[in-house]
This record gives C-alpha cells, sequence and structure tokens, in this order.
C-alpha cells in the first residue's frame, strides 16, 4: 500500500514538473509576442499620417538606400525606423510567426520598407489576438497547475497516514512482545 502510494506521489510530482515547464514555455512565447507588439507599436508611431495608405517609406528621412538608422548621405536618424523593423522581424520570427505577411508583403519584414500604416495595424491586431489567446490558455494551465498541486499535496498526506499506520503497527507488535 505504501509504495503504491509513493508512486502516486512520484506521479503527481512528475505531472507538476511538465505543468511549470508548460507555463514556463507559454511565459516565454507571450513575452516574445509583447516584444513583438512593443516593436510595431514604435514603428507605428514613426508615422505622421495615420490614413491606411501611409507609407513606411514616406516617414521623413526615410529613402531605399536608408541602412541602420542612417540616411543615404550618412546622417543618423534620431529614431532609427529600419532598425526597427528588423527588430519586429527578429521578435516576429524568435515567435516562431511566419516572416512573410498575407499578400502586400512578399519577402521577409526587415527587407520591405514599402509598408503601410494598415499593414502595421493588422500585424499589431494579429500579435494582440495572439496574446489574448495565449492568456486565456495560460489562465487554464494555472487552474490545471493549482489541480495538480492539490493533488499532490493530497497523494503526499496519504501517504505519510500510511506510513503513520505502518509505523504504530509495528511499535504495537513490539509492544506485545515485552
Amino acid at each position: 500500500m505504501v509504495l503504491v502510494q509513493i508512486d502516486r506521489v512520484r506521479l503527481c510530482e512528475s505531472q507538476l514538473t511538465d505543468q511549470i515547464n508548460t507555463i514556463r514555455s507559454r511565459n516565454d512565447q507571450m513575452r516574445k509576442l509583447n516584444d513583438i507588439q512593443s516593436v510595431l507599436l514604435k514603428v507605428k508611431g514613426m508615422f505622421e499620417k495615420t490614413e491606411g495608405d501611409a507609407k513606411f517609406a514616406d516617414i521623413p528621412g526615410i529613402t531605399g538606400k536608408l541602412v541602420a538608422g542612417k540616411t543615404a548621405d550618412g546622417k543618423e536618424i534620431e529614431k532609427a525606423p529600419l532598425t526597427e523593423m528588423r527588430a519586429a522581424a527578429k521578435a516576429w520570427q524568435d515567435a516562431g510567426l511566419d516572416p512573410t505577411y498575407g499578400a502586400k508583403l512578399s519577402g521577409p519584414l526587415w527587407d520591405k520598407v514599402d509598408f503601410r500604416y494598415k499593414d502595421i495595424e493588422v500585424m499589431t491586431t494579429m500579435v494582440k489576438s495572439q496574446i489574448d489567446s495565449m492568456s486565456s490558455s495560460s489562465q487554464m494551465d494555472m487552474v490545471r497547475l493549482q489541480s495538480l498541486n492539490n493533488k499532490r499535496s493530497e497523494a503526499f498526506d496519504t501517504m505519510t497516514n500510511s506510513l503513520k499506520k505502518q509505523q504504530d503497527n509495528k511499535s504495537s507488535i513490539v509492544g506485545n512482545f515485552r
């Protein structure tokens, strides 16, 4: 009986560890999505015009020759928009999302400077929806974690009680021999 309880405690411990790892993984994924959202909001804030057709390339100082925050004539740009787009692309990939988005973006994000404001809006909405979905799943994971922790505690209590009864029986037998 005690061995069965010990195995039950081990199984509960294993399930608890797996659930904790799942929660950690989901939290890491949510962190990556939050990073994407942050970068996309920065890029979105760089647009002077917020109409759907406003182009990323229309941001003052941006040209097709812009690299890593410098204009074609070598002057540094204060907000370094292309660097922000590259950061968004890296975060997008780190989160496991497809770096090509929709029909408008045929290549990876960092190769495109002809984004439109509405593209950034759609991407922000996609990321927000994924974050919301993961938040719901995370709440369910926490409920499952709490349930597993309760089962583990119950199994541990049952095992402890069994061991105590076994010890009491042994003590009683030894006492009867005296």
